[in-house]
């Protein structure tokens, strides 16, 4: 379903291999490790709360989002 591809403008980032229906899950969140300071390899997922998942690291910022993340 996803890649992993390195660009000039983001560095290594996921990719859609194929198109994806509205609902789908695309990938499930496992082996979160909770920190308590934020990092460039973090998620903010609370007003405190941080966690590390290592696929992660390839998810880039988009202020019009059309995925989001659920659980950990």
């Amino acid at each position: 379903m996803f890649k992993i591809v390195h660009t000039s403008e983001m560095g290594k980032t996921w990719v859609a291999q194929e198109r994806i229906l509205n609902g789908t899950l695309i990938y499930r969140l496992e082996n979160c490790i909770p920190r308590t300071q934020p990092d460039f390899r973090t998620v903010q997922n609370g007003p405190d709360s941080h966690f590390f998942e290592s696929t992660l690291m390839y998810l880039n910022h988009s202020c019009d989002p059309n995925a989001f993340l659920a659980g950990c």
